[in-house]
């Protein structure tokens, strides 16, 4: 039993509810799996929240998911709902960067629509990100009624 975990654990991080259920597909008695997650537990090999805290940091640098989204993945990975607050919690001032590095990036491939266009795409694209509607549509409105010009001093 503990090597499959181990082995397991050779491979990459997961959640004690993962990994419990990965053994009770093997038809592992449930006593002899909760003691040697326990033990995994104790010896710190199975963290729970070092797990949550770099799941969001991972899928933020990677992909921008946004809140909503990473407490939905979280939760179906077993996390507790303590451990993901703290996770996410702690990045809320990333939030605003992040979606607005993902909406001007969007505002780039709408060059060729009309502001209503850009802004309803956008506001859509990052709220099926994760992100609030509040937020979506802030950032929204910052990166659609930017002037591109406006920075560039030899256009004045």
């Amino acid at each position: 039993m503990r090597n499959l975990v181990l082995r397991r654990l050779n491979q990459r991080s997961y959640t004690r509810k993962q990994l419990e259920d990965y053994l009770a597909r093997k038809s592992a008695d449930p006593q002899v799996v909760e003691t040697v997650l326990n033990r995994f537990v104790e010896v710190h090999l199975i963290d729970d929240a070092e797990y949550a805290r770099e799941y969001v940091r991972a899928k933020r640098a990677i992909k921008g998911a946004g809140p909503s989204v990473l407490r939905m993945e979280l939760k179906k990975r077993g996390i507790d709902e303590a451990l993901i607050t703290d996770a996410i919690d702690g990045r809320l001032g990333e939030d605003v960067d992040v979606a607005r590095t993902l909406a001007e990036k969007k505002r780039a491939s709408l060059g060729r629509f009309d502001a209503a266009t850009q802004s309803r795409r956008i506001a859509s694209f990052l709220i099926r990100r994760g992100y609030s509607p509040q937020l979506a549509f802030s950032v929204t409105r910052e990166v659609v009624t930017a002037d591109p010009l406006a920075e560039e001093p030899w256009h004045s």
